[in-house]
């Protein structure tokens, strides 16, 4: 999903009542970071992952096993 200047690509429902678009971003990366989490191997302590805004609009949230 991208926002874009003419909207989301590709359409998604409008969001809830109240919240601004930076909430709507904010609860689909905390969303996505949860579906992700589990596919990463918490045996790996090596590998590292995050999730983050292509436009650094928010901090990168950290995914997997944490050092």
């Amino acid at each position: 999903m991208t926002w874009t200047e003419d909207g989301w690509e590709p359409d998604v429902q409008p969001r809830p009542r109240g919240w601004s678009h930076a909430d709507l971003e904010k609860a689909v990366l905390y969303t996505v970071a949860e579906w992700i989490a589990p596919m990463i191997p918490v045996t790996d302590v090596d590998l590292h992952g995050e999730v983050v805004a292509p436009d650094g609009a928010f901090d990168p949230h950290p995914v997997g096993p944490q050092p």
